[in-house]
């Protein structure tokens, strides 16, 4: 769900399915890996992201936080050190 999101808010496009190492591409061709985590109004212990491969190619991580309603609450982006 955070992946249609954030392709939608962003313009980005979306990488075909079971694409190794990234989520979408953005308007500048980088491909960006993106996480993304629901929180419930009552958040449970063990909320956590699955993990970022070091191994595949990507150019940025997109971390999407979304509400009980699956609203985007915050994104943030960190790029890849060469």
């Amino acid at each position: 769900m955070a992946e249609f999101t954030a392709a939608k808010l962003l313009d980005l496009k979306l990488a075909e399915a079971r694409q190794a190492g990234y989520d979408a591409i953005d308007l500048a061709g980088r491909k960006v890996q993106i996480k993304g985590r629901c929180f419930p109004e009552k958040p449970g212990p063990g909320q956590r992201l699955g993990s970022i491969r070091l191994d595949h190619e990507w150019d940025s991580v997109l971390l999407v936080l979304l509400d009980e309603k699956v609203e985007v609450i915050e994104m943030w982006e960190a790029e890849r050190q060469l």
